[in-house]
């Protein structure tokens, strides 16, 4: 199992929205990153960069967002390390929840 953390900062982004974005961004921005949506959802919420950034500060390996957004995950090194990052989101008012992987589903603890 991978541990990783689940933050979210309470302000959710419309999908159509994210998609809308995307296609008004010019062909270099398009490609930016491993979710090809975080640069357009950025530009409709730059609170997305924010989270991305408290997630790697608190220890977050590989951090990235999911979906459309505005949710973000991190990878852990460990199980204890997403425990306690989660609390110190959580301390911030951010919803934050460590998980790990099991197949191809997610466990939340």
């Amino acid at each position: 199992p991978v541990p990783l953390l689940v933050a979210f900062d309470f302000h959710p982004l419309s999908t159509p929205e994210v998609f809308r974005a995307f296609d008004a961004l010019p062909p270099s921005q398009r490609n930016v990153g491993s979710n090809h949506l975080e640069t357009a959802a950025v530009k409709l919420y730059p609170g997305v960069a924010l989270l991305l950034r408290r997630v790697h500060a608190v220890g977050g390996r590989e951090v990235r967002m999911t979906g459309s957004g505005a949710a973000v995950f991190g990878v852990f090194d460990s199980f204890a390390h997403a425990v306690r990052a989660a609390k110190s989101l959580r301390a911030a008012g951010i919803w934050a929840r460590p998980v790990y992987t099991l197949g191809n589903s997610f466990v939340s603890l």
